[in-house]
């Protein structure tokens, strides 16, 4: 269970690729909840629409990630990257683990998306991608 997870499991790599306002943020966020992070910004706007991407990698798996931040930490921490107002449509965030398992965000997400993650049963996915498909209201497997 999480209450034993030691602080190596509590280290989280932001690599961003986003401004660094967004990755302030975020790590910000991350600090609130108790981890600790290495980050490292390579992002270079070039125009007004540039792509940004924050990938989270973190030492333990995404479910224990998840389960460690809870639903409403989990919940603000999307809500900060995805109501900054920093090109919020030109970007995305990928939470990675350790097992490969990738967890692709490209927008803020319902309530109902964040509450499926935490009935979502995980052994089935450990390698694999995620993504919400906001029309179809599911996590799905990405190609």
């Amino acid at each position: 269970m999480i209450d034993r997870m030691d602080s190596a499991d509590r280290l989280v790599a932001i690599q961003g690729a986003a401004p660094s306002e967004l990755v302030g943020a975020i790590a910000e966020a991350l600090d609130s909840a108790g981890y600790e992070m290495e980050i490292a910004d390579r992002y270079m706007a070039k125009g007004s629409a540039a792509q940004w991407l924050i990938e989270i990698a973190v030492k333990d798996t995404i479910e224990g990630f998840f389960l460690a931040l809870g639903a409403a930490g989990f919940t603000k921490l999307v809500r900060t990257v995805f109501e900054s107002g920093e090109d919020v449509d030109q970007g995305r965030l990928e939470v990675i683990d350790r097992d490969g398992t990738r967890l692709t965000l490209s927008r803020a997400l319902p309530d109902e998306a964040v509450s499926a993650l935490r009935d979502m049963d995980w052994s089935n996915i450990r390698g694999g991608s995620l993504i919400w498909v906001a029309d179809r209201r599911v996590w799905e497997s990405a190609g």
